[in-house]
């Protein structure tokens, strides 16, 4: 009994020593178990609640993802001055709910928009302010009654394989086209300096008008501030019409934006059909084609020229190496250049045709109030500008053309009419500006022999030529024909 108490009395004085917390010898006799008993069945319950909640969570997080991707989804492609209030909204909310998301939740997301709208959206009133200017260019000149009342803001483009069909834009880079872009509505473009280039996928394809207007409810709008400083180089191949072919190391450079073809690319700069085109800026250059009109085709619309140039284009088989203007069309020049052009047959720098098929149309018009038309060639007549008539003197439906300004020097052709020919039942009218300095090489180019000479104008049978006004024609040559100066035959 002794041996007993002992023993009893010593396991307390062990339990009294025990550590807070610490296991005693009477804890691990009361908490042995018998393996595969009811606590292993709670075990079981245990871990299977767990799996529940794993996959509850596993699916509130895959919810919080999608909800954000659906709020980045619905951020709009561009950001314009009239939704950029409502585009700052759309990325607070996404913001607010990327907080809750985890790193890995973030991961997950697909935020190509979403970056694209944030740059965009990164002071948005500072891309106005880098990109708003007067639609004639940086700097603003008054021109044919063009005045800046107010400025344009231009929304950003930033494409490098196609072009906006409507609204108003400029470029961020070079544009390179596989196929012609038909506007579906108004276009205003500036080039920022960058050029537009038509690449046929080849040569036998052509691309006949890197820009397209055809519905007279549409008009195309170009101009170019060049922000960017651009510059473009090209090579004149001798082979084919002096044409401008793009060539990074020719001996030809143009400052600001451009519109031209590939080296093995063919077709119309700009091509309209009923639409409208106004120039502002830019040079369309390096236009080649074997239709009429190589750097701009009109037919049957209105082509406004206010500044810009066109030059170094090739016409290879028809008319007008630079400007071709149909019947029931018009073309009025205020500014600009239309230089160093050639075409194969009449019209080196602008061909107006005249109604030569029916009954009722009326022939095209061409009315230069300034700029200039100068060192254009064409191998057979007219070096500047060729006027046709109506031929079938069906109801004088000939073409016009009505100079009030600017200068034709410097246009060579092979044939007759250096600078200006008309043809039978055309009319000129010039009430000023100079005819100057051009040449009718009269060296075989003229099919018909007895039409040789005007070195400056040539008057072809009915043709009408009216002067009056300050009008200068002087300095022209017809050194193997008839007339320097004027020659009525």
């Amino acid at each position: 009994e002794q041996q007993e108490t002992d023993s009893a009395e010593e396991q307390k004085e062990a339990e009294a020593a025990a550590a807070p917390g610490e296991e005693t010898p009477s804890d691990k006799s009361t908490t042995v178990e018998a393996p595969d008993t009811e606590d292993s069945t709670a075990e079981s319950v245990s871990d299977s609640d767990a799996g529940t909640q794993d996959a509850g969570a596993d699916d509130e997080k895959k919810a919080a993802v999608q909800k954000v991707q659906a709020l980045i989804n619905a951020l709009p492609e561009t950001v314009t001055v009239e939704n950029a209030e409502s585009v700052s909204a759309q990325l607070e909310a996404i913001d607010e709910a990327m907080a809750e998301l985890t790193k890995e939740q973030i991961a997950e997301l697909d935020m190509t928009r979403l970056h694209t709208i944030s740059e965009a959206m990164n002071a948005p009133m500072m891309v106005a302010e880098q990109h708003t200017h007067c639609i004639c260019g940086m700097d603003h000149h008054e021109v044919g009654g063009h005045k800046c009342d107010d400025k344009t803001t231009f929304n950003k483009w930033t494409s490098a394989n196609k072009l906006p069909t409507r609204g108003t834009y400029y470029l961020t880079q070079d544009v390179t086209l596989s196929a012609a872009v038909v506007l579906d509505d108004d276009l205003t473009l500036c080039l920022n300096g960058h050029s537009i280039t038509a690449q046929p996928a080849n040569a036998s394809t052509a691309i006949n008008g890197a820009i397209v207007v055809d519905n007279s409810e549409h008009t195309f709008t170009l101009t170019d501030c060049n922000g960017d400083g651009g510059k473009h180089k090209f090579t004149a191949n001798v082979d084919k019409g002096n044409l401008w072919e793009p060539d990074t190391a020719g001996d030809i450079e143009v400052t600001g934006g451009v519109i031209t073809h590939s080296k093995d690319g063919g077709g119309f700069g700009i091509f309209v059909s009923n639409g409208k085109f106004v120039m502002y800026g830019g040079t369309i250059c390096g236009n080649t084609t074997g239709n009429c009109g190589a750097g701009v085709h009109v037919t049957s619309g209105a082509f406004t020229m206010y500044g810009g140039a066109i030059r170094g284009n090739y016409d290879a088989s028809y008319y007008g190496g630079s400007v071709y203007m149909d019947t029931n069309s018009s073309f009025t020049m205020y500014d600009g250049e239309i230089s160093d052009n050639t075409v194969d047959t009449n019209g080196g720098g602008v061909y107006v045709n005249g109604d030569t098929t029916t009954q009722d149309g009326d022939g095209g018009s061409f009315t230069m109030n300034g700029g200039t038309i100068s060192g254009n060639t064409a191998n057979k007549n007219g070096g500047g500008v060729f006027v046709n008539g109506d031929t079938n003197n069906l109801n004088g439906g000939g073409g016009s053309f009505t100079m009030n300004g600017g200068a034709i020097s410097n246009n060579t052709t092979a044939g007759s009419g250096g600078g200006v020919y008309a043809n039978p039942h055309a009319e000129i009218t010039m009430t000023d500006g100079r005819i100057s300095g051009n040449k009718a090489e009269i060296n075989g180019g003229d099919a018909n022999n007895y039409l040789r000479g005007g070195g400056g104008v040539f008057l072809s049978f009915t043709a009408k030529f009216t002067m009056s006004g300050n009008v200068v024609i002087s300095g022209n040559a017809a050194p193997n024909g008839y007339g320097g100066g004027v020659c009525i035959y």
